[in-house]
């Protein structure tokens, strides 16, 4: 099997399941990030340590649009309880520092009226 990756063809094979597989971890962790936004559990501090360790693997692309979501939910105070509302407000500033550190460009975000018009992760 390791044979395979010596060749042109199979490297590239490889380099396209890692960035395939880079894709789809990110597209998970955001999916359990928009489960644990607004609730009431222990789920709060797991996802928002998880973010914060693996910060690095996420498309830079969806870093934005995770500020902009927990933005929302603090205008509407649904972060939920203080303890959340802290853990939340934390993984906002260390986004925020992460990108700043590591040149992330800011996506341009722009403000809809319906839910149908919000750009998907």
């Amino acid at each position: 099997m390791r044979e395979i990756y010596k060749t042109k063809e199979g490297f590239e094979a490889l380099v396209n399941t890692f960035e395939s597989m880079s894709d789809d971890f990110s597209l998970i962790v955001c999916s359990a990030f928009r489960y644990a936004l607004g609730r009431r559990t222990y789920i709060v501090s797991v996802v928002c340590n998880y973010i914060k360790a693996n910060i690095g693997m996420l498309e830079k692309k969806h870093l934005p649009l995770l500020v902009e979501e927990i933005e929302d939910a603090e205008k509407f105070n649904m972060l939920g309880d203080p303890c959340d509302k802290r853990e939340w407000l934390l993984l906002k500033d260390f986004i925020n520092d992460y990108s700043k550190s590591n040149n992330t460009e800011k996506a341009v975000v722009t403000m809809t009226t319906t839910e149908s018009e919000r750009r998907p992760l």
